[in-house]
């Protein structure tokens, strides 16, 4: 669903960052969010984490 919602967005319009809960934490839609030049955020328990933690915590744990 990400993709499609990100697919609205003009490619020529740049994309700072997508912040969404923890149903969007996957490689998958990590990967929409990158390919479109942005920063993925986690809103999860309110708090925001970098893509980076997001990775770390779900692929490499």
């Amino acid at each position: 669903m990400l993709h499609w919602l990100l697919a609205q967005i003009s490619p020529d319009q740049e994309i700072a960052s997508v912040t969404a809960d923890g149903n969007y934490d996957t490689r998958k839609c990590l990967h929409d969010i990158t390919d479109r030049g942005a920063a993925a955020r986690s809103g999860e328990d309110g708090a925001a984490t970098a893509a980076e933690d997001v990775t770390k915590r779900h692929f490499i744990a």
